[in-house]
């Protein structure tokens, strides 16, 4: 909870600052495809959105990303929550907003996880590293979609780190 707070801190106090810059906003969300690339192994599809990001853009061909996604289950007398919150950097290859441009993306964050039934309770929260590999294809003067290939290695007590390999689509919608 602790590293929950101090995301959330970090994200309010920049969110402002760079809003002030006068570059656009981006508001985004993406349909992703994972799997898991040590064992027990995994696979998962969300869909429409399984991550909602905002992007605040430094310079041209700079943009700080927070992103987040929460998922809910509930199994009989079972239920589970998972909350994943990221900071990336996002380094274009190009500084054209008109045009396609490719980019990456390395970043870190933590992921929480509780677990609960009629009988046992567990929680657990991990550290997460990554970059992507991804390219903004405008739409429309504020509209664009969003292709990504992502690894990301979480690091989690007790247990080791654990890889996956995720492949996104999502639009991108900007202040302007």
């Amino acid at each position: 909870m602790r590293y929950l707070a101090t995301t959330a801190m970090l994200v309010a106090l920049s969110a402002p600052v760079l809003a002030q810059q006068g570059a656009p906003v981006e508001l985004g969300m993406d349909a992703t495809l994972s799997t898991s690339l040590d064992s027990p192994h995994r696979t998962g599809f969300a869909l429409p959105a399984s991550r909602i990001r905002i992007g605040f853009e430094n310079s041209p061909s700079v943009s700080i990303e927070p992103a987040g996604s929460l998922e809910l289950s509930k199994v009989g007398s079972s239920s589970a929550t998972i909350l994943i919150l990221d900071v990336g950097a996002l380094f274009h290859f190009s500084a054209d907003r008109t045009a396609s441009r490719t980019y990456v993306r390395p970043f870190v964050g933590f992921g929480t996880s509780s677990v609960s039934s009629s009988s046992t309770s567990n929680s657990t929260t991990n550290l997460r590293v990554g970059a992507g590999l991804g390219a903004k294809i405008p739409m429309s003067n504020r509209l664009a979609s969003r292709f990504e290939a992502t690894v990301t290695s979480t690091a989690s007590s007790g247990s080791g780190a654990h890889s996956e390999l995720s492949l996104s689509a999502g639009l991108s919608f900007f202040t302007h």
